[in-house]
């Protein structure tokens, strides 16, 4: 399972560095790519809805080798398209199909969870952001030497081998039905009259995500664009933050023996606001005088917003099994559901302030999210107890939320 995440992560990720020069192939600006990135996530819907029913059909581990090796070839697609048109259809379709890769992944965690009746969903998620880490570095470099038709393709396609050969020794659909055999069916609620306290959640995972997204999404661009840097160079800003994510995530379990989860929570989001903001509002005005100090600063700085950032959708998704009146899964789907909503609306403005202001000011948007993620986070820690925080806790991957049914 943990080679799994590992993968996929890296698969995920290997593209990323690559964005600026993929911009310039398509040839469009930073509204237009923002639109592209943020209304391409609508395809992350569809499977919302019907990957649950497909799983139970055929199982996890068929819906995760189908799906990897559909998302390495629709990434051997992007180095052959040179058209924004064409880009966006190739990014909806990836987003569709990378729903249900982290669907199926997710969902295989949680019933291994289940029949060892242990948590060990934060350990994949550590392993998840360990090849998000290794794939920006390792990218970055290739970006120095190898063309983009071969990078994409040799990454892409060996991280599809391995997720194929991980899960024919993962769990057999017949151990999956296992895990559910007790699951008794929760009262149907419609979405609009879910539970205040829900809609609270939905807020805070927003405001938790997003400035991680906004770090995946702009942070290539921003070393290149704001910090003056060369391929290879331009990544070490977000490689700084995702090592620094992997240790602050890594260190919750041991953390949260001696303070509530959300506490941590209230307290990490306050340093990421920091962090986020000194890395791109201080070294984007050292850049105009030292590019290389620049680079110092934003690393050092988005590194100490990764360990503030770490605990945020950790403890947002743990406090989903305290939601009266639905399951955890049920509570879940539904953050999920708004929240790419939210995603493809906050994509467009940061492509539009990016392109009509700057990036360095794009960047005031989701710092001030940590924010309120902060005030939620200090509404959460007076409602959820830490053993029911813990023993639901589900890993913070960004979109990869555990589906089970709407």
């Amino acid at each position: 399972m943990s080679l799994i995440f590992v993968a996929q992560a890296f698969m995920a990720i290997s593209w990323l560095p690559r964005i600026p020069e993929i911009i310039k192939q398509i040839d469009v600006d930073f509204v237009q790519w923002g639109l592209i990135i943020g209304v391409s996530g609508l395809g992350s819907l569809l499977p919302l809805m019907i990957t649950h029913r497909v799983i139970a059909r055929f199982g996890s581990g068929r819906v995760i080798r189908t799906s990897a090796w559909a998302m390495a070839l629709l990434f051997c697609t992007f180095p052959l398209i040179h058209s924004g048109w064409l880009f966006f259809v190739a990014n909806f379709v990836l987003s569709f199909t990378s729903s249900f890769t982290g669907i199926a992944m997710n969902g295989q965690g949680v019933q291994l969870q289940k029949l060892l009746k242990r948590t060990i969903l934060p350990k994949f998620h550590g392993a998840w952001s360990l090849g998000a880490a290794a794939s920006s570095a390792l990218s970055g470099i290739f970006s120095t030497f190898l063309p983009l038709t071969i990078h994409l393709p040799l990454v892409t396609l060996s991280c599809a081998a391995v997720m194929h050969f991980a899960t024919t020794l993962g769990l057999r659909h017949e151990e999956e039905k296992q895990g559910d055999s007790h699951v008794v069916t929760p009262k149907r609620v419609p979405f609009f009259k879910s539970p205040g306290y829900l809609w609270l959640l939905m807020v805070g995972v927003f405001c938790s995500v997003y400035p991680e997204l906004s770090i995946m999404d702009w942070g290539a661009v921003f070393g290149k664009v704001v910090l003056k840097q060369p391929p290879g160079l331009n990544t070490i800003p977000y490689t700084a933050f995702i090592t620094c994510m992997i240790i602050g995530r890594l260190s919750i379990g041991r953390l949260s023996l001696r303070w509530h989860v959300s506490q941590i929570s209230r307290v990490g989001a306050l340093v990421g606001f920091v962090g986020l903001a000194t890395g791109a509002f201080l070294g984007g005005y050292i850049s105009l005088t030292n590019s290389f100090l620049a680079l110092v600063v934003t690393s050092a700085s988005w590194g100490f917003a990764g360990l503030g950032i770490a605990p945020l959708v950790p403890s947002f998704f743990g406090a989903a099994g305290l939601v009266t009146g639905l399951s955890t899964p049920q509570a879940l789907s539904r953050m999920a559901l708004a929240n790419t909503l939210n995603f493809m609306m906050a994509k467009i403005l940061m492509g539009a302030l990016a392109e009509n202001v700057n990036l360095v000011a794009a960047f005031a948007f989701p710092t001030a999210l940590l924010l309120v993620s902060s005030l939620m986070s200090g509404v959460v820690v007076r409602k959820a107890r830490r053993e029911d925080t813990l023993n639901n806790a589900f890993p913070a991957t960004g979109a990869l939320t555990v589906i089970d049914e709407l």
